[in-house]
């Protein structure tokens, strides 16, 4: 039982990483613009920023790609041995 609750805790905490490395971004973004960014307005390309942002930003992503097949699976077997 206490295997299963660290593995759905993992995969749970994963798709947290995706969205507070962006809400990170976007509250970074503002202290140098002076003000919050909205779409398209600056690029976040045009950011200085945005290079290492983007790497942990994708970094995330696919690692969320990847965890929720994962969870699904885990989940169906879980239901299936309990």
């Amino acid at each position: 039982m206490k295997v299963w609750k660290i593995v759905f805790s993992v995969i749970g905490i994963i798709p947290w990483i995706f969205i507070i490395s962006l809400l990170v971004f976007y509250v970074h973004a503002d202290s140098i613009l002076g003000y919050w960014p909205v779409y398209d307005n600056p690029d976040p390309a045009e950011l200085n920023i945005s290079n290492w942002y983007s790497q942990v930003v994708i970094v995330a992503t696919v690692a969320w790609y990847f965890s929720f097949p994962a969870f699904v699976f885990l989940a169906i077997i879980y239901m299936i041995l309990k």
